[in-house]
């Protein structure tokens, strides 16, 4: 019975198959759930104050077995000026997300409830951070990301994705593509 109200919620939450990022479009697969988590309503009016600021993904994506957690990166145009580690702040939007969705879980309204319970009971989650970066503006590599993003969040994904638009990781459920800002 579990599965079949699963199923039901998976399937109430199918409506949105792209989102805009920044300069980037993500289109998903029909079989996903994707949302703005930073955008959620539990998220804004009663989670982001907790402990003194809880910070958050971009996107939630879910599918029938894996959740996703996608923050996105855009450093073509301007320097990052944040002086913290992007991977540090990654995994501490990783982390702050997950106590968000059990709090959801937990406490939310009928609809935060129903997404937060949803992405929980997958088997997988899978950390992906896409990021566009000029040399100009951005230095550090990705692997030296990815090495240090992985020891940091090892005990939610073994192997967080660093990806952007001309990236060819065929697993994930979605294509990005860049918007055009001339237009």
């Amino acid at each position: 019975m579990r599965s079949l109200s699963r199923t039901i919620a998976f399937l109430r939450y199918r409506r949105v198959n792209s989102i805009k990022e920044g300069n980037v479009k993500f289109v998903f697969d029909d079989q996903c759930v994707a949302v703005k988590y930073d955008q959620l309503p539990f998220y804004r009016k009663r989670f982001q104050g907790v402990a003194c600021g809880s910070r958050a993904v971009d996107m939630l994506c879910i599918t029938n077995d894996t959740s996703w957690m996608i923050e996105i990166k855009d450093y073509t145009a301007h320097p990052r000026t944040k002086p913290t580690d992007v991977s540090k702040e990654v995994a501490q939007k990783v982390r702050d997300t997950l106590a968000g969705l059990a709090a959801a879980s937990a406490n939310g309204d009928h609809k935060g409830k129903e997404l937060a319970d949803m992405a929980l009971s997958r088997r997988r989650w899978r950390i992906v951070l896409h990021l566009e970066r000029s040399k100009k503006y951005f230095s550090t590599t990705r692997s030296n990301i990815q090495i240090k993003l992985k020891r940091m969040v090892v005990a939610v994904d073994s192997e967080p994705i660093i990806m952007h638009i001309k990236s060819n990781f065929k697993q994930k459920p979605w294509t990005a593509c860049p918007i055009d800002t001339n237009v």
